[in-house]
């Protein structure tokens, strides 16, 4: 959803700012495109989730598929995305040194229309 909103985002700014340059020219006298925010993103729709307790998390994760287990894990301990576990690579992960990092770089957008 949120590529279909950036889709129309975009296609709103090229196309007001084509009437802008179209009124420079003096072709039109005024930009016939207003759309009341428009241009401005959606609200987020993030919400501020508690996460899930250790027992629980472990218990979602053994009954998934046993392919989807690790992320389930990562997913829960870390709170990251989807896309964002299912993009991990194997040099995000930093396992020396005092403190162990995981490093988001890249995430996973699905398709429209695909599940």
């Amino acid at each position: 959803m949120r590529t279909r909103e950036s889709s129309r985002r975009q296609a709103y700014d090229l196309l007001r700012a084509i009437m802008n340059a179209a009124i420079e020219d003096e072709l039109i006298d005024a930009n016939p495109v207003h759309v009341k925010a428009a241009s401005h993103a959606q609200a987020s729709r993030e919400r501020d989730l508690p996460p899930l307790p250790a027992p629980v998390l472990y218990r979602v994760a053994d009954a998934m598929p046993e392919r989807l287990r690790l992320g389930v894990l990562i997913s829960g301990v870390l709170g990251l995305r989807s896309g964002e576990v299912r993009a991990l690579q194997r040099r995000d992960f930093r396992l020396s040194g005092r403190l162990p990092t995981v490093t988001v770089v890249h995430d996973v957008k699905e398709a429209e229309g695909k599940a």
